[in-house]
């Protein structure tokens, strides 16, 4: 199966849970229901666990590797941060406000507005939830279906003289690769923040900290022995 195939069977779990879990909303809120009901602050952990379960089926049935490895996933995700904390917190707010019930609502019976608003959020919620599991899971699919093999020059040893060479080619590697991010509207920042295109790296070469320099002798040195492998001579004028 390809990236796009593996996408698109996640994306319609995603809908089929969705459904599932929050299909009936449209009718309960006409209904007016004053509790939430099943709708739980922690549902969108029991519907990413059930997701969860569906996405090692489908590792294990495409074999991208060991078995092993998609709980190491899953490990290093609940490690890490789920969605933003603004989100939690909206739905963290909403959820209080519907389970809180004031002597006003109960005897107006006007709690369902505030019920409709958080189930509302909880399915955004859910649904953003599961998108970032999905884009997880598809980042690692790619990584696991991808085994790269580059031509072996580990038997070319490089000349003394061909250093200055070397160099002015990993200087030129970062100045095309500084240039396509500036066209693509990228600048400077003391910090990577991709949301806002910054990047510290986009600088003249010799202001680079030595392992990005390093990075970039590596492409540059890589280049010229696998013209030399390839049967090719490099000339000085």
């Amino acid at each position: 199966m390809t990236t796009k195939q593996i996408e698109e069977i996640c994306i319609a779990k995603e809908n089929e849970l969705v459904d599932k879990y929050f299909g009936n909303l449209v009718k309960e809120a006409l209904e007016k229901h004053e509790n939430i009901g099943k709708y739980d602050i922690g549902l969108p952990s029991l519907i990413e666990e059930e997701y969860l379960a569906f996405l090692k089926e489908l590792w294990e049935k495409a074999a991208f590797g060991d078995p092993r490895r998609f709980e190491d996933i899953i490990d290093n995700r609940r490690r890490g941060e789920q969605l933003t904390e603004s989100k939690r917190d909206e739905m963290h707010l909403a959820y209080d406000k519907a389970v809180r019930i004031n002597l006003w609502e109960r005897l107006t019976k006007t709690n369902h507005e505030d019920v409709t608003n958080y189930k509302g959020i909880l399915k955004d919620y859910t649904i953003a939830l599961l998108k970032e599991v999905r884009c997880d899971f598809l980042e690692d699919v790619g990584v696991a279906g991808y085994n790269p093999k580059p031509i072996d020059t580990s038997d070319i040893q490089l000349p003394k003289e061909m250093n200055q060479l070397v160099e002015q080619l990993a200087r030129n590697v970062h100045d095309n690769w500084a240039l396509g991010r500036i066209k693509e509207g990228w600048t400077y920042g003391p910090q990577r923040d991709d949301s806002n295109k910054k990047h510290p790296c986009l600088v003249d070469y010799d202001e680079l900290p030595e392992n990005e320099k390093e990075y970039d002798r590596n492409t540059a040195m890589e280049t010229v022995k696998l013209i030399l492998k390839l049967g090719w001579k490099i000339d000085e004028k």
